[in-house]
């Protein structure tokens, strides 16, 4: 079926960097796990490559889609770093994810966010007003007002 670029893309790398980054610091860890970090890690890198073979001809778009919102994810955080330290700049990026994701909307304002970052990040000006938009849906919540300057 379609995918969702949001879901397959943006969310599915946040959490495949989530679980790389909190392998890295293996004093977090529970002991099973760093005994097996190697297997965990090398799994974790399997199961990440496969989502991105498409199983058809069909699903070779809903891949350009994918890359797309994986390319926004990363040229955001690069905006955001732009602006704040790097530290800040992932945190800011987890919790926007994490509260957009939470968000009950229409598959295509989903879509249509990844697309509007995807440009906007890409223009001239569009990085500033792209992590203004972003930064004030953090402290307001105003989805309406994030999908506005998008023009989703």
């Amino acid at each position: 079926g379609r995918g969702c670029a949001w879901s397959d893309g943006w969310m599915d790398r946040l959490a495949y960097d989530q679980t790389v980054s909190r392998l890295a610091d293996e004093q977090s860890l529970p002991t099973w796990i760093q005994e097996a970090d190697s297997h965990v890690a090398q799994s974790a890198e399997r199961q990440h490559v496969l989502r991105d073979v498409p199983a058809s001809k069909a699903e070779e778009t809903d891949m350009r889609a994918r890359e797309e919102a994986k390319r926004a994810r990363y040229d955001l955080m690069r905006a955001l770093a732009a602006f704040l330290s790097d530290e800040a700049a992932e945190a800011e990026l987890l919790s926007f994810s994490l509260r957009y994701n939470a968000q009950n909307i229409p598959f295509e304002d989903r879509a249509g966010l990844v697309v509007g970052m995807f440009v906007h990040l890409q223009a001239p000006t569009g990085p500033a007003a792209v992590v203004a938009a972003v930064m004030a849906f953090l402290r307001g919540g105003d989805l309406a007002e994030l999908h506005r300057a998008l023009a989703i």
